[in-house]
């Protein structure tokens, strides 16, 4: 059984009203630097929820500390609710 896995969506866009709920994560110019991966300004957004099967990912560039992962943990809706797929296109 292929148990959901719950993310948060990010960007390297963000406008002003989201900055209050958007957790900045680590970037570097330099692609490999670092550990995220990222090489511009991206954010996460708490409330942006998709819910994916494990076999829908198939790729990763790097990870999130923990430190941030509770940053954005603390900021996730209760209860989860997951965006509609056609919203997050």
């Amino acid at each position: 059984m292929d148990n959901p896995i719950y993310v948060v969506v990010c960007s390297s866009k963000i406008f002003e009203h989201q900055k209050p709920r958007a957790v900045a994560l680590p970037f570097h110019p330099r692609k490999g630097v670092s550990p995220t991966g990222f090489t511009k300004p991206t954010w996460a957004f708490p409330d942006w929820i998709l819910e994916l099967k494990p076999s829908e990912l198939r790729d990763y560039q790097g990870f999130v500390a923990a430190d941030k992962l509770r940053q954005i943990a603390a900021l996730l809706p209760n209860p989860i609710i997951p965006i509609n797929r056609d919203e997050a296109i």
